[in-house]
């Protein structure tokens, strides 16, 4: 479970990940982990939530990627949650995905998602 900002653009292929991101992001990537436990009580209370107001997907075991659009989407979503949020390990992860999503915005990079 992560989340992770591709901070490096490179140019698509069909052998990689999603036509745009190596398989191998070492050295154009930052990374973020979540406990097991802490990616289950964010999809549970969040994931719903996310889904409707930016209309993205983010699925359970699935690998997600998203672009500069969705993280616009993701920014403004995430600003609200933040000033509700009172479980700090959840706060952290919001936190996380406000912050790489407005990087990969300045970047014209993505960022993926993993629970």
């Amino acid at each position: 479970m992560y989340i992770e900002l591709i901070e490096k653009r490179v140019e698509p292929s069909e052998d990689y990940y999603f036509k745009v991101i190596p398989n191998d992001t070492n050295g154009i990537s930052k990374r973020y982990d979540i406990s097991m436990d802490n990616a289950e009580r964010f999809y549970d209370k969040y994931v719903n939530s996310i889904s409707e107001d930016c209309n993205i997907l983010i699925g359970d075991g699935d690998v997600e990627c998203f672009d500069k659009e969705q993280c616009i989407k993701i920014v403004k979503w995430a600003e609200g949650k933040i000033k509700v949020e009172k479980d700090t390990n959840l706060l952290a992860i919001i936190e996380t995905l406000l912050n790489y999503a407005k990087q990969a915005i300045e970047l014209n990079t993505w960022i993926i998602v993993e629970l």
